[in-house]
């Protein structure tokens, strides 16, 4: 039996936006079943999840039902956390939390939880899954080490 072919973020979004949620889950856990052992490895899974992130209003719904309509899916549940968490930082913006209005960091700091509580559940369903603890644990390592910082301290930590 072949392998399949590579998933692409074409495929995803194509996938995504005809609101295909079985068509998407089998092929991501056929990705998943993949051993991840090298750097590259992991950096496609990451660079695929990055297409869940944008603002096209198909894909903000399709990201907004996913979690719901498969509630069982770490991927959705992973996906759905890094959307809420890039949307909280659009809201909340890059000035000092001084300068920012009160209802922008009420807001983000909402968004944040409900990410939060996304990436959590995504873990408890596979406490394995690298998307689900970079979900809950990279905005930790971000805030620390800044950007290049935590690209260094990826590439040193997979083998």
């Amino acid at each position: 039996m072949a392998a399949p072919a590579e998933l692409t973020l074409g495929e995803i979004r194509t996938l995504a936006y005809a609101g295909d949620f079985t068509g998407l889950e089998t092929r991501l856990s056929a990705l998943r079943e993949k051993p991840l052992v090298k750097s590259n490895d992991y950096s496609n899974l990451r660079r695929l999840m990055s297409v869940f992130e944008p603002s096209d209003p198909r894909m903000v719904a399709f990201v907004e039902a996913w979690p719901e309509t498969v509630n069982d899916s770490s991927f959705a549940h992973s996906a759905r956390s890094f959307f809420l968490r890039r949307g909280a930082w659009g809201m909340r913006g890059e000035a000092y939390a001084k300068c920012t209005p009160p209802q922008a960091l009420e807001v983000h700091h909402n968004m944040i939880q409900q990410a939060t509580a996304h990436a959590r559940c995504a873990l408890e369903l596979d406490e394995d899954f690298i998307l689900a603890s970079d979900a809950l644990l990279l905005p930790f390592f971000r805030a620390k080490l800044g950007r290049t910082g935590l690209q260094t301290y990826r590439d040193r930590s997979v083998p």
